[in-house]
């Protein structure tokens, strides 16, 4: 295990301003932070893949502006949005203004500074930045023990959950097993029988493994986001359910938009909802049923409304879950579908979900931050 709080990275063209700059650092810090050089944006991409294989985190960045292959306001960029707590520094002799405003915009930029630059002026700035990191990790962890519990106190619930996602299939088991008895004692048992049974139990089995699978993604803390086109995701879980909406009328009017997200949990959300709206236009009995699904953004979120015209959300039930934060032992399994849906959509991706139910029209509505998968590519 390395013994750095984290690593500063250099960047110029010129090895005499790299040599400067450790000289500098080095001195400042004595070995409590781990000083990488780059002449180019190639050897930035190998720094930092190094230092996330390492698991140190990239404490601060000393950029020059004017480089042969990438401007310096661009390599800022592009480590603001994959590294957003990185303190970024500029450090040049040619900038104009536009740049400087580019990359304090863009970048959230903590100094600039010109060459040659004074080395007491330097020493404090670069201490102050590196005091405003250490002092951001330290609130960032006290957070992270907070979320942490927090997260601990709601596998109670997630238990909850689980229990009534199997009460379904393991009632279902047991009938099945006291039907075999029947067949049995009837000496009617025979290899057609046996295999359907057989069949139908696997099936059971396999809703519940899912089920706990659903879970067990959800807790873990190594989940990678990847880009996802959600018009795809949700064609896909359309697909995924096409028996069961043969004789239901779908709607969509979908942009096209891509996030950086969780593929997998968004999957698992619009088919757990999908599935609710097909139970609750079936018990209602719908003559023409009709599920819409509408995809747009709106600002800086995407919005995904998914409705169906039963009347299936009654006015306790979305007060219980959206308001009131109930989930107890009398509580059904559309209750806990839906809190685990909003468990899901507020914890683990950040956004949003909102109910509405008005006559004869049931609509979910969810809100996700759009966020693009920035790349710096090497030549």
């Amino acid at each position: 295990m390395n013994s750095y709080r984290g690593a500063i990275l250099c960047i110029d063209d010129e090895d005499t301003v790299l040599n400067s700059l450790e000289r500098q650092l080095s001195k400042l810090f004595n070995n409590r932070y781990l000083i990488e050089l780059a002449n180019d944006k190639e050897d930035v991409l190998d720094i930092i893949a190094d230092l996330e294989a390492e698991g140190i985190p990239l404490a601060m960045v000393i950029s020059d502006y004017i480089m042969p292959k990438v401007k310096g306001d661009e390599i800022l960029i592009y480590i603001h949005k994959n590294y957003p707590d990185t303190i970024k520094i500029m450090l040049t002799g040619q900038a104009d203004i536009d740049a400087v405003k580019n990359v304090i915009n863009r970048a959230n930029l903590y100094r600039f500074i010109t060459k040659p630059w004074d080395s007491r002026d330097f020493e404090l700035t670069i201490r102050g930045a590196i005091k405003s990191f250490e002092q951001y990790a330290t609130l960032k962890e006290q957070q992270k023990l907070l979320i942490d519990q927090a997260k601990f106190e709601s596998i109670k619930d997630v238990i909850n959950i689980i229990s009534y996602e199997w009460k379904k299939p393991l009632n279902s088991i047991s009938l099945l097993v006291d039907e075999l008895q029947e067949v049995y004692e009837y000496k009617e048992l025979n290899d057609k029988y046996m295999e359907e049974l057989v069949e139908k139990v696997n099936s059971k089995i396999v809703s519940m493994s899912d089920t706990i699978t659903e879970f067990r993604n959800f807790f873990k803390s190594n989940k990678m986001r990847s880009d996802v086109n959600v018009k795809n995701l949700i064609l896909e879980t359309i697909k995924i359910n096409q028996n069961r909406l043969k004789k239901i009328d779908i709607g969509l009017d979908l942009e096209s938009v891509n996030i950086y997200s969780y593929r997998n949990e968004l999957l698992q959300i619009f088919t757990k909802i999908v599935n609710l709206s097909i139970e609750n236009l079936s018990k209602q009995g719908i003559k023409e049923p009709k599920i819409h699904f509408s995809l747009y953004q709106s600002s800086d979120n995407l919005v995904i409304e998914i409705k169906d015209n039963s009347n299936g959300y009654p006015n306790e039930i979305i007060e219980n879950i959206f308001i009131k934060n109930i989930l107890n032992e009398s509580s059904n399994s559309m209750e806990a579908t839906l809190y685990m849906i909003k468990l899901v959509i507020k914890d683990s991706l950040g956004g949003d979900i909102s109910i509405r139910q008005r006559r004869d029209e049931s609509l979910i509505k969810l809100k996700l931050k759009i966020e693009k998968m920035c790349l710096l590519e090497a030549d």
